[in-house]
């Protein structure tokens, strides 16, 4: 990322509540690179992230995106329409005994004209492949026969961030819920530089109860419901 400029934000959250009795101090998110916005354990740190994406709507507050082109919205339906959300099992749990082919195909059958025929080979598909290269997923259609619980935890974590992306194609931005279902720090900091990389094509949040120990994100977030700081490392 650039030091020399300053990078505008993308999010203004104010005065915001999620559950009864949980309410945030104000924060901001880079319209640029990866922030881990780091939580307390008990501070409902996924309605917090479905919130943010317009999945849920808050008890009391403001939350403000403004997009690449300069507009504002405030409203659920604009970022539930604009901003891909992945990480939480409630909506993005997948089947264990489908290929991984299946899944892919079917979601981008999903997202384009109903009289466009989905390609057979995932390999050309486009929504997906731009993704996976950044993501640094390797599968190609001659592999994709293996079954999603065949996949090691932290590929089937960014299938589902795959699958999301591919969701909404014209995301303004990421959310990656949840970070810490890979128990181990090593996979952590591998989805990290993952999410860091792509986060070069549009902005990333990603959420934990720990944080960056090994400072692989451009920006920290420590949020909690009386304190709150903000950390811009910009490597």
């Amino acid at each position: 990322m650039e030091t020399d400029t300053e990078i505008p934000d993308i999010m203004t959250v104010t005065n915001l509540e999620v559950i009864s009795g949980t309410k945030f101090t104000d924060f901001t998110i880079p319209a640029a690179g990866l922030t881990l916005i780091h939580t307390g354990r008990e501070q409902a740190s996924t309605t917090l992230s479905m919130t943010l994406a317009g999945r849920m709507r808050p008890r009391r507050g403001r939350i403000t995106i403004t997009a690449p082109d300069g507009r504002a919205y405030r409203d659920d339906r604009r970022r539930f329409q604009h901003i891909a959300l992945a990480g939480v099992p409630e909506i993005d749990s997948l089947e264990r005994l489908v290929t991984v082919r299946a899944v892919i195909r079917e979601q981008a059958a999903w997202h384009q004209p109903w009289w466009k025929p989905t390609p057979r080979s995932i390999d050309n598909i486009p929504s997906y492949t731009q993704a996976a290269e950044l993501l640094g997923f390797t599968m190609t259609n001659d592999d994709a026969t293996t079954l999603v619980g065949e996949l090691d935890t932290l590929s089937r974590l960014v299938l589902r961030i795959l699958l999301a992306i591919m969701a909404r194609p014209d995301a303004d931005l990421l959310i990656v819920d949840d970070i810490d279902q890979l128990r181990s720090m090593e996979l952590r900091n591998k989805l990290l530089v993952k999410l860091r990389d792509y986060s070069q094509l549009k902005p990333v949040i990603a959420t934990s109860v720990n944080p960056d120990f090994t400072y692989l994100c451009h920006n920290h977030v420590t949020l909690t419901t009386d304190t709150y700081q903000i950390t811009a490392v910009n490597q």
